[in-house]
């Protein structure tokens, strides 16, 4: 990860509400958000819950019986 130094006039720009902040270059072009580490934090256990429950549909599923062949898929799209 990369670590960029703010100035005291830009960290006041992202200190506001605790809300995520937009990054933009001079010509107003979006180069990424700036979130608060408190922020981070909560966003990092929302990805991680959503991982996790996305994981254990994949789990789910591939209990399941049934199916296609990835060479019967192929013939039904007509690749082969």
């Amino acid at each position: 990860m990369s670590k960029l130094i703010l100035s005291d006039e830009l960290r006041a720009q992202v200190n506001g509400d605790d809300a995520p902040s937009e990054v933009c270059d001079v010509s107003g072009n979006l180069i990424g958000y700036f979130v608060s580490p408190k922020r981070f934090a909560q966003y990092q256990k929302a990805i991680e819950e959503c991982e996790e429950a996305h994981l254990d549909e994949l789990d789910r599923i591939s209990q399941e019986e049934g199916g296609y062949t990835l060479k019967e898929i192929w013939k039904e799209l007509g690749v082969e």
